[in-house]
């Protein structure tokens, strides 16, 4: 441990490990939201782990400077002055304690570790430190302090929500204030995990999951051919702690079901690979579902209509589902039936007398491969529109978001530098030639900048990711233009790096009949897992300062025009919360239908104009490094075909001055670095 001067001040630094300090001053507030701000210096590219130790609400941030200008991963200027990070903590009972990670009440204070990750030559070398710290402070928040979220009057509404795939241990009604005071709208909580994992109502196939009176966890498995029963009797379970929390909070309610067959689903529909053998996941279960075999439709409806069938009628705030793959449970299928099935529907004349194996391997390897594995996809689309159907027959507002990929840690190409498949042969390097590990994090940065738009597309249309962890898998493959012309379905694009963030062309590849869809999937480090205790898993790093740290969302809007932004990470939060509060304000206050696109005369700003029955809507983006004045300037005739306008800034509210002469409607923005605005024009009545 040292303190040394950084910027004219004393800063606090460790070597490689981590330091701690228990905060709190008086009696704190368990279940109540706190904001906690570390001082931090920008002074050369620093990798900054954070673990906040609040009981189950525990939160494993970062935040990363940038590396150089021409980093593909992170190329944010440095400001050269101390900043602050800020989190907002919701509070558990416990924190640390003698005996453990949640060893000792919360109300005297909780432990906040800084933890210094960066260990050249195999750990963060392209960094240049860890993370240094002059104050931490906390406050208390208030309902006066939530963010002011002004939506489009009578119009669709944008969804900012985050999803993560910690099971569901934090109570709902801290993580709901949680995510109000971020300015999030919806939240979706993982409530059917896994294999068989369900923190929803009993639902025969299911292990029933809940916590009880005390904090512990129960499972009960049902018998077979037995009724499933509450693990926890008399105790309401997490899924409808969430429909009451967020009810009681007007906040959107999407539940993250990782489905892949029930323990119900009959041997026959379970699948086939391609060597005629069953099908194994990756992890975590025994076998996958078969989605061309009809009880698989049937078994997924019996466990929406239990999640959501019986409670849409009564919350409209529950919005939909988001189906997330895991362990790839849902694989293309070559099972004798299913080829038979292909044959039929496309008029292909499958081979003699032959075995499954053999059959399999036409269709998976042989001559029909390429028509057989877009003929799956096909039928993917078709059985994710009956499911939208389905979700329509609760209620018709009803959607359904998909996120394809099972790995934590998405790339394409290759993995990036937290990814084991990278990570562990660096390590192992480091002790035979510690020299050459700064190579490899080179030629990564190299290989990453030859890589073109049409590269990473044809990873997504072939499945081929290029990743050897995640293989060479075609249902890893995702056909947009399959679902334009089917209502209720979004495909979430993984947008999780800058190369992809900042490219027009990857993103409108995943637009739907719903539009754009974006996920961040987080690439979380898990170096140094355990470090501090048995919950340590990894931490949820973004970009930094807090200028950059919406950067990969606003780029989403910028060159797509997102409708629905997810944050997706182990565990829930994420930090810059003053930064994610004001985009969450901008970002709401547009409708979710297309925009037109307006010159801006600079490549470097976006303008789109969003028109409704009560007004036009006009979002107004930077991504510019640097702050900078934005003169708008919107042909008067491409917003009202008459008389003068009134606008007003949907983010601080307040009327624009602005000037209508010569046809144009003109107005000037202060805007700081990548940037969204908001504004409501309505014509003026003069009567």
């Amino acid at each position: 441990m040292n303190t040394p001067q950084i910027l004219g001040r004393k800063a606090r630094e460790s070597g490689y490990g981590w330091f701690a300090y228990r905060i709190g001053r008086g009696k704190l507030k368990p279940h109540t939201c706190y904001l906690v701000r570390i001082e931090y210096p920008e002074d050369k590219p620093r990798y900054c782990p954070i673990e906040i130790q609040t009981g189950e609400n525990y939160q494993n941030v970062a935040w990363r400077s940038g590396v150089s200008p021409q980093s593909p991963y992170d190329n944010w200027p440095l400001s050269g002055q101390w900043c602050w990070f800020d989190t907002i903590v919701p509070l558990d009972d416990e924190t640390t304690g003698t005996s453990g990670a949640n060893g000792a009440s919360s109300l005297a204070g909780f432990w906040i570790y800084v933890m210094n990750k960066y260990n050249p030559p195999a750990y963060f070398p392209l960094f240049e430190g860890g993370p240094a710290v002059a104050r931490i402070r906390l406050y208390e928040l208030e309902e006066r302090h939530l963010p002011v979220i002004r939506y489009p009057e009578a119009a669709p509404r944008r969804i900012l929500m985050l999803d993560w795939e910690r099971q569901p241990l934090m109570e709902p009604r801290d993580v709901v204030e949680y995510a109000r005071q971020m300015g999030y709208n919806a939240v979706a909580p993982v409530i059917m995990k896994w294999a068989m994992m369900n923190y929803a109502d009993p639902v025969p196939g299911y292990e029933s999951y809940n916590d009880d009176s005390r904090g512990y966890w129960d499972k009960l498995v049902t018998p077979a051919g037995e009724m499933p029963r509450a693990a926890v009797p008399d105790r309401k379970s997490i899924h409808v702690r969430y429909l009451e929390a967020t009810a009681r909070a007007g906040m959107g309610y999407i539940p993250r079901i990782e489905y892949g067959g029930s323990e119900l689903l009959p041997v026959e529909a379970r699948a086939i690979d391609g060597e005629g053998n069953v099908a194994k996941p990756n992890r975590f279960a025994a076998w996958c579902g078969d989605l061309l075999h009809p009880a698989t439709f049937a078994d997924f409806s019996r466990l929406l209509d239990s999640l959501v069938g019986k409670y849409a009628a009564r919350n409209p705030q529950l919005l939909g589902v988001l189906w997330r793959i895991r362990s790839d449970r849902m694989p293309i299928s070559y099972s004798r039936a299913d080829i038979e099935m292909f044959a039929r529907e496309t008029g292909t004349t499958p081979p003699g007398t032959v075995s499954d194996r053999e059959l399999a391997r036409w269709a998976s390897q042989g001559a029909a491969a390429s028509a057989y594995t877009d003929w799956w996809h096909r039928k993917r689309a078709e059985f994710q529109g009956r499911v939208a159907r389905l979700l329509d027959g609760y209620r018709s507002d009803l959607k359904l978001w998909f996120y394809n990929w099972d790995n934590d840690k998405f790339s394409l190409g290759m993995h990036d530098f937290t990814g084991w498949d990278f990570l562990g042969p660096a390590v192992r390097l480091a002790q035979k030639d510690p020299q050459r590990v700064r190579e490899m994090y080179l030629r990564n940065i190299e290989k990453r900048d030859r890589y073109t738009t049409e590269d990473y597309l044809e990873m997504m249309r072939t499945g081929n990711l290029g990743v050897k962890s995640q293989g060479y898998l075609p249902h890893h493959g995702l056909r947009p233009w399959l679902y334009r012309d089917i209502p209720g379905v979004s495909l979430f694009a993984p947008i999780n790096a800058l190369y992809t963030a900042r490219d027009s062309v990857f993103l409108n590849y995943f637009r739907t009949a719903e539009g754009l869809s974006v996920s961040n999937p987080v690439v979380y480090d898990e170096a140094c897992s355990r470090f501090i205790n048995p919950k340590f898993e990894g931490n949820m790093s973004i970009p930094a300062g807090a200028p950059f740290s919406m950067a990969l969302e606003l780029l989403s809007w910028f060159h797509g025009d997102a409708r629905t932004l997810t944050y997706t990470t182990y565990t829930y939060a994420r930090g810059f919360a003053a930064a994610h509060r004001r985009f969450a304000q901008a970002f709401l206050a547009l409708p979710a239908i297309c925009g037109e696109c307006v010159d801006a005369g600079d490549p470097d700003t976006r303008i789109r104009i969003y028109r409704t029955p009560k007004a036009v809507y006009l979002g107004v983006a930077s991504k510019s490094y640097v702050s900078k004045t934005i003169r708008v300037s919107v042909p008067l005739d491409k917003i009202t075909p008459s008389g003068p306008v009134s606008v007003e800034d949907m983010v601080c509210g307040g009327k624009v001055p602005v000037d209508c002469t010569g046809k144009q409607l003109r107005f000037d923005i202060e805007s700081g670095p990548m940037q969204l605005h908001a504004f409501r024009i309505t014509e003026v009545n003069n009567d």
